[in-house]
């Protein structure tokens, strides 16, 4: 898939905010406090119970070593409704309510707006997710992650 014209040259800018966001799912699998979120499978919280498979996958990475626990990029609270819609797919982008659900057109600008496409890109919308995730939602990290891999995929290094 050829890249959108607005991200030429920006690269670098988009390298960092994938990674931050990796390491923002890396990190908000890990926890070394009690408050670090969920306590193994079961607690998918209000999206219900978290597939077995996504419930090894946390635990294996609890049981690695990891950095200072996540703070998610937002010290925010997310309405309940928000969330809800989050854990659909819906998404604010730019103040427009989008469905994004992999896999994602990632070169989509219905608004024609440089700002939508940055914020898009930027991935900082998934933060909902995260936050969630904290709360004790396993769902939500599993979706944050099939995101940030769709972005990956359809964003390859040259």
């Amino acid at each position: 898939m050829p890249r959108h014209p607005s991200f030429h040259g920006s690269g670098a800018r988009v390298g960092a905010a994938l990674g931050a966001l990796a390491a923002a799912v890396a990190l908000a699998a890990c926890g070394s406090s009690s408050d670090a979120g969920p306590k193994g499978p079961g607690s998918g919280g209000p999206g219900g119970g978290a597939k077995p498979a996504i419930a090894a996958e946390v635990t294996a990475l609890r049981k690695s070593s990891c950095p200072a626990p996540y703070l998610v990029v937002h010290s925010k609270h997310y309405p309940k409704g928000e969330v809800r819609q989050a854990l659909h797919g819906v998404f604010r982008i730019h103040h427009h309510p989008r469905r994004l659900v992999p896999p994602i057109n990632w070169a989509q600008d219905p608004y024609n707006s440089k700002a939508y496409r940055s914020i898009l890109a930027g991935l900082k919308w998934t933060d909902i997710l995260l936050s969630a995730y904290r709360a004790g939602n396993l769902h939500a990290l599993a979706e944050a992650r099939d995101i940030a891999l769709d972005w990956i995929d359809h964003n390859p290094r040259h």
